[in-house]
């Protein structure tokens, strides 16, 4: 008895200890700019916090609460990748509490499945950034504890409906698709142990608690944005991002999961345990749902799979708790096979980011473009994919609300809100003060071109304004604008 309650004890002692450690962790690798997306949702709450209405003076392709996700930990420090990064290890952490407090009842399940929540983001370089995935997923999380206890208990209560109503809102509201992680309650909800009448009465409660939540959305948006633009970010946008998908990169997509995560190994072994238990068709509508919610972009983007990641972590909760209940202490085998694919890739991943200095390059080089800049100022960045980290570490505002380098090109310019022709004209009548791009590009400024690229963009204004090139940092020429020419040269507007 002794040494069960010590072992207990010493199992609580070490999920205390990771929860208390993965943040630091995740925090400690900041300095590996992997992605530009964390800058561009981080650039857009920056601003936001600055002063600007979401979706009309500031804006990105996401909910709300995605931009509120980057927002809160700029509260506390503007500007700081390194904050954003504690930030999604709190809520690795927020999640492993979730499944853990649903799993109490055997310790050893409960921290394996804490342990693949919080390390299998490191598994893949495109898992490892703070993502809307990664925020949408304490959603997903909720979602799945909710229909979890439900058919643990086999019975339902109306508070129960009205938070998985709720907490289906906000994830809608974070990133759209994975409000299908609401079909898992609904399930477990068809299969408890009610008649059709308290059934129906409990579909209602969701319906309550989701419309509830979203009202409260609605309220926040029109206090720091704007309802217009919400709209079309969250109903019209999303749509139109879709069509620039095919069918080719969904098999792209699926082939990355199978071909370059451990996530598929994992999935089946404890998809198949969980089949033996009286769970198997919560274990399948979750893996399922989750699996398809992850499909829906339609694009071949490896970060997408980080929504797949809560179903796997219920998934290693029930194969484990169905290995304990036919041979116990084959729950430990189960937690040093978790330990066994995860940490390794954890190591890896954390010697790579610290060996990495790429985002501080980055700042070195914002931190000589607001030093150069005139006052008053703006800033326009162009360059590979993550010098998007420049504009966010830059104090300079941003010279247009459409700024990205990437969504200014073909094709995503074609479905951004608002005609990439008029976007040039408002770029060419307010001209940034400052911008940065490869010093290398410098020499493709005087050749023509046609087609809404940023290049083409910078090279209109280099014909309209006079820019001088103040400095080279770390490869970016950082170039400022003089007192603007009186006789603009005719071309200028081709």
């Amino acid at each position: 008895m002794a040494a069960d309650r010590f072992r207990l004890l010493m199992l609580w002692g070490l999920g205390i200890v990771l929860a208390i450690v993965v943040p630091l962790l995740y925090r400690s690798t900041y300095c590996l700019a992997q992605s530009p997306d964390p800058f561009l949702y981080s650039q857009a709450a920056k601003e936001m916090l600055a002063g600007k209405r979401l979706y009309l003076e500031c804006w990105q392709d996401k909910p709300p609460l995605a931009i509120v996700a980057y927002a809160l930990p700029q509260i506390l420090r503007p500007r700081s990748y390194s904050a954003i990064m504690f930030g999604l290890g709190l809520s690795l952490v927020g999640q492993g509490l979730l499944v853990g407090w649903a799993l109490r009842s055997n310790v050893v399940v409960a921290l394996a499945a804490f342990l693949f929540i919080a390390f299998s983001p490191m598994t893949h370089w495109d898992f490892a950034w703070p993502s809307t995935e990664h925020f949408s997923n304490f959603f997903i999380t909720a979602n799945l504890v909710v229909a979890y206890v439900i058919c643990r208990d086999r019975r339902f209560s109306l508070v129960q409906c009205l938070l998985w109503g709720a907490v289906s809102s906000a994830a809608f509201n974070t990133r759209q698709g994975t409000v299908f992680s609401a079909v898992v309650p609904l399930a477990a909800l068809l299969m408890a142990e009610a008649p059709l009448r308290r059934k129906t009465l409990g579909i209602a409660a969701a319906g309550a608690g989701f419309l509830a939540a979203w009202l409260a959305v609605l309220g926040l948006v029109a206090w720091i944005g704007d309802l217009r633009g919400y709209y079309h970010t969250v109903f019209t946008y999303p749509r139109s991002y879709a069509r620039l998908g095919d069918r080719g990169q969904v098999i792209e997509l699926v082939r990355q999961l199978l071909c370059s995560t451990w996530l598929p190994v994992l999935a089946t072994l404890f998809a198949g345990l969980s089949l033996r238990t009286r769970y198997r068709w919560l274990a399948m509508v979750a893996l399922v749902s989750g699996f398809l919610l992850c499909l829906l972009p339609m694009r071949a983007f490896p970060h997408y799979w980080v929504n797949l990641l809560p179903a796997i972590a219920l998934l290693v909760g029930l194969g484990l708790d169905a290995c304990n209940r036919s041979l116990r202490g084959l729950e430990w085998i189960g937690l040093a096979t978790v330990a066994i694919v995860v940490l390794p890739h954890a190591d890896r991943h954390l010697r790579a980011a610290h060996a990495a200095q790429n985002y501080e390059a980055y700042v070195r080089v914002a931190a000589a473009a607001d030093r150069l800049a005139p006052a008053g100022a703006t800033l326009l960045v162009n360059g590979p994919m993550t010098c998007e980290a420049i504009q966010f570490a830059s104090r300079l505002p941003a010279a247009h609300m459409y700024s990205t380098a990437f969504q200014l090109g073909y094709p995503n310019c074609t479905i951004l809100p608002r005609p990439i022709e008029r976007i040039v004209e408002e770029y060419l009548a307010s001209p940034p003060g400052v911008i940065v791009m490869p010093a290398v590009d410098l020499e493709r400024l005087p050749q023509t071109a046609q087609d809404p690229t940023a290049m083409r963009l910078i090279r209109l204004l280099w014909k309209r304004y006079t820019y001088r090139v103040a400095e080279v940092v770390e490869g970016y020429a950082i170039a400022v604008r003089t007192p603007p020419q009186l006789s603009p040269s005719p071309e200028a507007s081709r």
